[in-house]
């Protein structure tokens, strides 16, 4: 953004909330792929109404913002960022509180402490979440799932243990919304079309046998490591499976693209739906790849694969 620009917003941000407000914030620090230039601002809000007050004051200024969790679905690019970044990682938003037969999380919970969490405490319902990356904000915004272990035509998503998601608009209004209201679909809802900022959210994880939990637990994570490229940095599954036919990794292996590269990205050789840094990617190389697959994938199938991650700025060096 313009510099006067950043800069009046800058002090106008200082001036006003309790959070912590940087400037030129290299994103390649907060994302797992460990890509992306600066952020021309970054902010971490102390709690719900320190966010409010600043999401208004974006809103005054007419500038776009990003709600960033735990960086595992993101693509920053490498030019700097000119949207404002607000990552949800103070502490009243990392909350989590066992209510009879819920537990409500914060936002800001990483899916592996829920996961962790509920299985200490014999909570069934969430052990799809293990060995998936990021925050519980970011999961419900994008209706994170998983397929079972042990019936891989079983797929679960985190609608499917939702009891309620609270939720910010864009002028800091808040509202208790029913999962139905969120129109969840395949990695998909209506909150990132709405611009809406998830605070948390109430999920139902009745109690059970927490040795059996456990042993989901460990089952949900041993198919992924077997599957799944969890040894370098990368984004998890770049592309959408299909809404008919093969899954997107199967078609991008008949292609014949494993191991192909682009500077420092790489599709990785143990699931092909995986673009992964072998530690000199940039965000071009990354998005070079992607329309080298999409190409690829177009020809032979006849298929347009629709990315599943969100690409932040221009994505060219």
């Amino acid at each position: 953004m313009p510099i006067k620009k950043r800069a009046l917003l800058l002090r106008r941000l200082r001036n006003a909330v309790r959070g912590e407000v940087k400037e030129r914030e290299p994103l390649c620090r907060h994302t797992t792929f460990r890509i992306g230039g600066p952020a021309d601002i970054f902010f971490v809000p102390d709690d719900e109404a320190d966010l409010r007050l600043a999401l208004r004051i974006l809103q005054e200024c007419g500038q776009v913002y990003f709600l960033l969790g735990g960086g595992s679905n993101v693509l920053a690019g490498d030019e700097p960022l000119a949207q404002a970044i607000v990552g949800l990682r103070s502490a009243a938003f990392r909350r989590l509180e066992y209510r009879d037969e819920c537990v409500w999380a914060g936002a800001g919970v990483r899916t592996a402490e829920l996961v962790r969490s509920a299985a200490k405490q014999g909570r069934q319902g969430c052990s799809f979440l293990a060995g998936i990356p990021g925050t519980l904000g970011g999961a419900v915004a994008m209706n994170a799932g998983s397929r079972d272990y042990r019936d891989p035509g079983k797929i679960w998503s985190l609608r499917d243990c939702l009891a309620q998601v609270r939720v910010m608009d864009a002028c800091g209004n808040i509202r208790d919304c029913d999962p139905a209201e969120l129109a969840a679909g395949y990695r998909q809802t209506g909150l990132r079309r709405n611009g809406e900022v998830v605070l948390g959210a109430l999920l139902r994880l009745p109690a059970g046998d927490a040795a059996a939990v456990r042993e989901e637990v460990f089952g949900f994570l041993e198919r992924k490591k077997k599957t799944q490229d969890l040894s370098r940095p990368s984004a998890g599954c770049i592309f959408k499976n299909p809404p008919q036919g093969p899954a997107a990794g199967w078609l991008i292996e008949q292609c014949g693209l494993k191991g192909a590269r682009i500077g420092g990205a790489v599709v990785s050789t143990v699931h092909a739906n995986f673009i992964v840094n072998e530690g000199t990617a940039r965000c071009a190389d990354v998005v070079a790849l992607i329309e080298q697959i999409r190409r690829s994938v177009a020809e032979k199938f006849g298929l347009d694969l629709e990315t599943e991650i969100q690409i932040l700025g221009k994505g060219q060096g």
